[in-house]
């Protein structure tokens, strides 16, 4: 049993190498959210769950869990703490709260969290959950669906709680345990982190915000907004105030039976980009192609017939924070930085239509080099390199995946796709 942990039981050093590339770890987009495989404890218990920048610790549903939530799941996928023989309790525990309203109580632990089957972390911080409640209206579609399985590489089962309707994406991305300057192209701008002190939350995965824009318009935020880069919402989520707006500008509709802004999918090929003012004086540029995508089912009582697409611009909870999720994360090569508590932001060498550009206000000096390859076995930070997918809405009754990351957000580690297969 132990009493203390540090960051180094939270984060995904980059292992040794050989050759001019870090490690990376598949994630396969499901259910719009990006998944990868690991393992924990010694010997090896499997799981396949979701990669999220939004939650601070690797988490199992535990063998001993006999909630309500936890009752449809085998015990072949969950967490047997008594059967790992490098498992470490801490005589503590936690209650975790996410954006969709789940609500999860854990036991943290130490124990040995093995990625791609060869990359082992000794000691990592992982929570066995003991109670799940998800929140009001979440229907389980079948046995299996009633849980999350969670983390960059993390916990449950694959059968991770479901979106109905949402794709399996073809699309091959990376988390990568490194930097690899081969997956982007020109410079790697960075972004200072919000500040704890003055924000009273974590900065990781935050940076301060300005503002959106569409075309001419502005979409200025309150003071001391910041943007959340969350790997595990398919959305753009805005503050209540601005979502209406954004969408009328780009002549989207809300559509009562979807719960969605609907708008004709030709909208794709002549809407302006959609821009993303950070602080620093970085703007992206996100294309239509990327904020708007195809239902599979559209809704039947839609009085535009036309409108077989959606607008992944939504309300978020609040009024000073944005969720930069599906359409940013997977636009661009991503990096967290832990020691300069910094997010590294560059151009894919995939072409996902999405740009960035500097401001007079951009301070020259925190600009990286362009592109050079690390030395081998050179750690640095890990970074994301996305492509774009095309994901459906919520059905009613879903919710955002749930999820607990690995601590990606406090790590020096990141996802990426590959820039194979480019869409």
């Amino acid at each position: 049993m132990v009493n203390a942990i540090s960051i180094d039981d939270m984060i995904f050093k980059t292992p040794e190498y050989i050759g001019d590339k870090p490690p990376s770890i598949p994630l396969l987009f499901q259910s719009g959210v990006p998944t990868a495989k690991f393992s924990i404890g010694t010997p090896p218990q499997n799981f396949t769950g979701i990669f999220d920048t939004g939650s601070p610790i690797t988490w199992a549903l535990s063998s001993e869990c006999r909630d309500h939530g936890c009752t449809n799941v085998p015990i072949s996928e969950k967490f047997n703490q008594k059967a790992s023989n490098t498992n470490s309790p801490i005589p503590t525990e936690i209650d975790l709260h996410y954006l969709d309203g789940t609500h999860v109580q854990l036991k943290p632990e130490l124990d040995t969290v093995t990625l791609a089957k060869q990359f082992q972390f000794p000691r990592h911080l992982i929570g066995e959950v003991t109670m799940i409640e998800y929140p009001a209206g979440f229907v389980p579609a079948a046995t299996g669906d009633a849980h999350t399985s969670t983390g960059p590489a993390t916990s449950g089962s694959p059968n991770f709680r479901k979106k109905r309707g949402f794709p399996t994406s073809a699309i091959n991305f990376l988390w990568v345990l490194g930097n690899d300057p081969s997956m982007y192209t020109g410079p790697l701008y960075k972004l200072d982190l919000i500040s704890a002190a003055d924000s009273g939350t974590s900065p990781f995965w935050k940076v301060p915000l300005k503002g959106l824009s569409f075309k001419n318009q502005e979409f200025k935020l309150s003071g001391g907004s910041y943007g959340t880069i969350s790997s595990s919402t398919p959305y753009i989520m805005v503050p209540p105030s601005v979502a209406g707006d954004i969408n009328n500008a780009i002549g989207a509709h809300y559509n009562e039976q979807s719960r969605m802004y609907t708008i004709s999918c030709s909208a794709r090929d002549y809407l302006k980009p959609l821009v993303i003012e950070f602080s620093q004086g970085l703007n992206a540029v996100i294309s239509a192609i990327q904020y708007i995508n195809e239902f599979n089912h559209p809704p039947t009582d839609s009085s535009q017939q036309e409108d077989q697409c959606f607008s992944t611009i939504v309300n978020g909870p609040d009024d000073h924070t944005i969720y930069l999720g599906g359409p940013f994360f997977r636009s661009y090569y991503l990096g967290f930085a832990i020691t300069e508590l910094q997010l590294n932001i560059a151009q894919s060498v995939v072409n996902t239509g999405a740009t960035l550009a500097t401001t007079s206000s951009y301070n020259e000096g925190q600009q990286a080099d362009t592109p050079q390859l690390p030395a081998p076995g050179q750690k640095e930070q890990s970074n994301v390199d996305n492509s774009n997918t095309s994901l459906p809405p919520p059905q009613q009754g879903d919710s955002q995946p749930t999820t607990a990351t690995s601590g990606a957000k406090d790590t020096n580690t990141s996802p990426g796709d590959t820039p194979k297969n480019p869409f």
